[in-house]
């Protein structure tokens, strides 16, 4: 005797309701193949109170409880005394105290150049120059300059940096970069003894920075953590001569119309332009 679950029971007892061109299988409801609809119920109406002009609506207030047939009271927002920073209502952005009419052009970690290098020297309003200065080349020329198996040490340090210190195959520029300027200032650094104001000067690594400047009527402002900061008590000589900075003068820059140059920079109006003094060095950027 064979036994039936209830669907096949009734598609037994209902044999005109056969699919797939009559070959004998069962039709069945969605629910019984185990489907359920995907549509959601309907949200239940909303609570509204309707004022009616004249009139005064008689609610639950005073009783502290709900009650059917009276309405549902209005209460002010509730005011904790102090400020919560989960539930802190921003101000609108007219009344912000650091809202300003200009327009900030903000360059930080997460914007992209569209034209790269062409767009940064015209923002900058910089002049690129290939290779080291001079001054640099005359210290690499300087034999005193010039530390015990130097060709041997610097390619140990590409070796950790390449092959011993990730576990990659490849690693990426990102995760060496960073340990090849480490283990190179820490040959420089070896070199207290023969320059003793290296000992005056520290390396700051993931510092916050932030400048303001104007550009043909264009704020500029560039803030977000940099990669490493030479600070030193003394200032460093300028490594550009003044007639070299004078003999750009008449440098033209490359434009990119009918781009904008400050294409890919954040607009705001609320920003500051003031800085705040963290340290009483000098900042010297690293390259």
């Amino acid at each position: 005797m064979a036994l039936a679950s209830g669907p096949a029971r009734r598609a037994l007892a209902r044999p005109g309701r056969v699919g797939l061109g009559g070959c004998g299988t069962p039709r069945r409801e969605a629910y019984e193949w185990g489907v359920r609809s995907t549509r959601k119920p309907e949200p239940p109406p909303l609570d509204r109170v309707y004022e009616i002009p004249g009139l005064e609506p008689i609610t639950y207030a005073g009783k502290m409880h709900f009650m059917p047939g009276l309405a549902r009271p209005v209460f002010p927002p509730w005011d904790r005394g102090w400020t919560h920073p989960k539930f802190r209502r921003m101000p609108p952005i007219h009344e912000h105290p650091l809202y300003k009419d200009q327009v900030c052009h903000t360059f930080h970690q997460r914007c992209r150049l569209l034209e790269g290098v062409k767009q940064a020297l015209w923002l900058t309003k910089a002049k690129l120059i290939e290779g080291l200065p001079e001054k640099v080349l005359s210290l690499l020329d300087d034999p005193r300059n010039h530390i015990e198996n130097q060709d041997e040490r610097v390619r140990n340090v590409i070796y950790d940096a390449r092959l011993w210190h990730s576990t990659e195959d490849i690693p990426k520029r990102q995760t060496y970069c960073p340990v090849i300027v480490n283990s190179l200032i820490q040959l420089c650094r070896s070199q207290i003894l023969k320059h003793p104001s290296l000992a005056k000067r520290i390396c700051a690594e993931s510092y916050r920075l932030s400048t303001t400047w104007n550009r043909e009527s264009i704020l500029l402002q560039v803030h977000g953590t940099s990669g490493a900061r030479l600070n030193a008590k003394e200032p460093l000589p300028p490594i550009a001569s003044r007639e070299e900075v004078e003999a750009t003068k008449n440098h033209v820059l490359e434009t990119f119309y009918p781009i904008s140059p400050t294409m890919g920079l954040q607009e705001s109006n609320l920003y500051d332009e003031t800085f705040k003094k963290f340290l009483a060095l000098y900042l010297h950027g690293a390259v």
